[in-house]
């Protein structure tokens, strides 16, 4: 039976023929030219409400939060050849599926949808605009799969674990020897899946998971990731600095080959086949209160007991004796952590590396004063330029500390609290005729937005100090009820835009005291 034949057979039925055609895509994939009638069967019914509400989507029209995740496309490597129409079809794809939902409690898009929309609109699927009602379609199916798979996505992480302890225990060895940590590589895996490979894969073989995820759904999606790492293992291994091999996980995607990767993991199905059932009910959270989280080799507690023993025996180093180089290393992974949290985007990912923080800033063994544990404040030191926290900035939030920012997400650590509060929404430029509107806030003395009420993310993770500004009411000819903040040498920090003039006379009384505060 010839392959077009077999995908004749599925677009027909594809309940009867799902087995045949799963076969063909391993071996062959899916034929360029039937993909459409392929995707349109499997998509089944349910969607068609979605496809029609393309009709009354507008680029006019699209809400900011929208506009923001379009904008950063724009800094994406994987889709910076976009043209203005296909970033446009982008937003009213994604605008079509969220506008449908009406329900408060509906599924609204999920993360990543805006790359997965992306790699569609970039791929044969959406070489003809006038199919975009099509892509609805494809875009709310495949939502709605992931937005499900969310919920058990994390366990699946447990199930890679697993698999790659019992397969590649010499990879994991090495990566808890150089300091790659199990939640380092769970953050960039989980760009991965949400993404549904299309950022940083190479375009076909993001739009082959989406033809598997379509197909079968997303369960085999650990198998797919086992793969990818096990071609990399001797790479890896290869690697002995941690931050050298940080860089390489994140650019592993670069180099995916669909074919190579697909016949590892069918030979992985197969592998772990007897161990799946069991693995399956593991839970990540019970992973991550495990005492050795961290590590992809846990660390029983008689080999601890024997290296203790050991150490006595052999005249090794008390645990007194270690204390100043413990010091030191926590200090270090303070740091790392630090920048990590970062650099991270998902919050599960996120919520797990501050909890780890928090464990490790615990441990503190010096009743000294140390601004990386909240007791001593950036700013009552003697230079900003030596605070030891940029170290662990990237370049351009060391020049922002530098020119008195601080980052947001350690305000507790700069501003004394209960502190003087205010939020809203203002206007700020983006070009010489066009503002774009963003929710600010008011902590003490520090001055951050973001994109809406809704976020709590400040672009660059940074917040400016307006101690000392000088605060001033200003008009221009296109916007009325102007606020400029400037610093002692007449720098301007921001220029902003009320909405009326009572708007205006508030945040410039707010904003003068938070300049006079202590």
């Amino acid at each position: 039976m010839s392959q077009v034949s077999i995908w004749e057979e599925y677009i027909k039925d594809p309940t009867k023929n799902i087995k045949k055609a799963l076969q063909s895509f391993g071996a062959h994939g899916i034929p360029e030219r039937m993909r459409i009638q392929v995707w349109n069967a499997a998509k089944g019914e349910g969607h068609e409400f979605f496809e029609a509400s393309l009709a009354g989507a507008s680029p006019e029209s699209f809400p900011e939060e929208l506009l923001y995740e379009l904008e950063a496309l724009h800094t994406s490597v994987s889709f910076s050849t976009l043209t203005k129409d296909q970033i446009d079809r982008i937003g009213m794809v994604i605008q079509a599926h969220d506008e449908t939902v009406s329900t408060e409690d509906a599924v609204q898009y999920a993360p990543g949808s805006i790359q997965i929309v992306a790699r569609l609109i970039e791929s044969s699927l959406g070489s003809d605009s006038k199919n975009d009602y099509q892509l609805v379609g494809f875009f709310s199916r495949l939502n709605q799969i992931m937005r499900k798979y969310q919920e058990s996505m994390h366990d699946d992480f447990v199930v890679l674990l697993q698999m790659l302890r019992t397969d590649q225990k010499a990879l994991c060895e090495h990566l808890d020897r150089v300091g790659v940590e199990v939640i380092d590589l769970v953050c960039e895996i989980e760009l991965w899946v949400t993404t549904l490979f299309s950022d940083r894969f190479p375009p076909r073989f993001g739009i082959s998971i989406m033809d598997l995820v379509m197909l079968d759904g997303p369960e085999k999606l650990a198998y797919i990731i086992f793969a990818i790492i096990k071609i990399n293992a001797k790479a890896m291994m290869g690697i002995h600095d941690r931050l050298r091999l940080y860089s390489y996980i994140t650019t592993m995607p670069e180099s995916a080959e669909r074919k190579e990767i697909l016949d590892v993991a069918r030979k992985s199905i197969s592998m772990f086949e007897s161990k799946m059932k069991s693995w399956r009910e593991m839970k990540w959270e019970t992973e991550l209160s495990r005492s050795n989280k961290l590590k992809f080799i846990p660390r029983k507690v008689k080999e601890i007991a024997d290296k203790k023993e050991d150490e006595k025996r052999f005249g090794m180093p008390t645990e007194g004796e270690e204390k100043e180089g413990n010091e030191e290393e926590r200090l270090q992974l303070i740091h790392d952590l630090e920048a990590l949290i970062m650099k991270t985007n998902y919050s599960s990912g996120r919520k797990a590396l501050e909890h780890a923080l928090d464990d490790i800033r615990s441990l503190s063994q010096s009743g000294t004063a140390d601004w990386l544990t909240g007791t001593l404040k950036p700013h009552e030191t003697k230079s900003r330029a030596s605070d030891s926290r940029a170290s662990t900035l990237d370049s351009a939030q060391r020049e922002a500390l530098a020119k008195g920012y601080i980052p947001y997400n350690h305000l507790y650590q700069y501003q004394d609290f209960p502190c003087l509060y205010m939020e809203g929404y203002l206007n700020k430029p983006k070009t010489k005729n066009v503002l774009h509107k963003r929710f600010f806030v008011l902590h003490g003395s520090y001055l951050a937005h973001f994109r809406s009420h809704k976020q709590r993310r400040t672009h660059k993770d940074v917040a400016a100090s307006i101690r000392g500004a000088t605060v001033k009411p200003i008009e221009t000819p296109s916007s009325k009820f102007g606020i400029e903040l400037s610093d002692s040498e007449g720098e301007i920090i921001y220029t902003l835009f009320a909405d009326d003039h009572q708007i205006q006379q508030v945040w410039m009384r707010v904003l003068e005291a938070a300049s006079k505060a202590d």
